[in-house]
């Protein structure tokens, strides 16, 4: 078989020859293209996968996450990770209020009727 780079031994075969190489060429970039388009979504997700890990990590801390933290994240290999969370000052901790926890309020909306009045209506409906 005529490969791209080697040359044409008989003359006779020009035009199969021309069309294999072609062929062969073609093929080659379609392959190349497909690499590159798999490597580079492969290397977006993982960047996006760890942004998305330091996100959450610096979020869950209180911190906003940044680019330059990122790339510090990523440099240091999550080595911050594990590290505590700054201590609160005296000022911060006094003032902060406790939360309040609210109780679930499905059970009263359900029993309150949204649901019951939709279901009353639809038993009317089917009552016509």
């Amino acid at each position: 078989m005529i490969g791209l780079f080697e040359k044409e031994r008989e003359s006779s075969r020009n035009g199969t020859a021309r069309k294999a190489q072609f062929i062969e060429a073609v093929l080659l970039l379609v392959g190349t293209i497909c690499a590159g388009w798999f490597g580079y979504n492969w290397i977006a997700s993982e960047i996006d996968q760890l942004w998305s890990n330091y996100s959450l990590d610096e979020r869950l801390t209180g911190r906003a996450p940044s680019a330059r933290g990122f790339i510090y994240h990523v440099i240091n290999g999550g080595a911050d990770q594990n590290a505590a969370p700054p201590a609160e000052s005296a000022d911060t901790s006094s003032r902060a209020e406790p939360q309040k926890q609210e109780a679930p309020d499905w059970p009263a909306r359900v029993a309150g009727g949204e649901k019951l009045k939709s279901l009353q209506l639809v038993k009317k409906w089917r009552k016509k």
